[in-house]
């Protein structure tokens, strides 16, 4: 079901419109079934509060993902998405994996981090999902990710996914 600009979804946040590059668009649809319309996608946004990791200070802040569902469980789950297609360029054009590995790191402390604490602050069954079009760039994220505890325990737990989706 196409959902609708401003609606909850019955969750914590709401449905915006946001230019869409068309790089990963087709990607991202085939992840949430959501469809883009004249080059802008919708994209669920949550606000959580962010604490900045220099000053301490707490504020509010939005946080995107690319889709949200509820699955019906038992028991019912808020399920976040995002996905990440085409970035073969990651694998490829970084001859120098020192490049490649700040990537992915800079992907992984930026918006999964502000994603993952989004998704603890919203307690209950939720569950976040990162989908990669690229088996490589899955896996080498994933074992990224899972060096920090905090992370792995979410993973163990379920409430992190991070899978390889290739296109149909």
């Amino acid at each position: 079901m196409q959902p609708r600009l401003g609606d909850s979804e019955n969750g914590p946040g709401i449905w915006v419109d946001e230019y869409s590059s068309s790089r990963g668009r087709d990607y991202q649809k085939h992840i949430t079934g959501v469809d883009h319309v004249d080059g802008r996608a919708l994209e669920y946004v949550v606000e959580y509060n962010h604490t900045d990791g220099k000053t301490g200070l707490v504020s509010r802040r939005p946080v995107k993902l690319d889709g949200y569902y509820w699955e019906k469980g038992p028991p019912p789950t808020q399920v976040y998405q995002e996905g990440k297609g085409r970035y073969e360029w990651m694998e490829t054009s970084f001859k120098d994996a020192t490049v490649y590995r700040s990537t992915l790191t800079n992907m992984a402390e930026g918006q999964f981090k502000n994603q993952v604490d989004m998704l603890i602050q919203s307690g209950g069954n939720t569950r976040l999902e990162w989908h990669f079009q690229e088996q490589k760039v899955a896996d080498d994220f994933f074992d990224l990710i899972a060096l920090d505890p905090r992370f792995r325990s979410l993973v163990d737990q379920g409430r992190i996914v991070i899978q390889w989706t290739p296109m149909p």
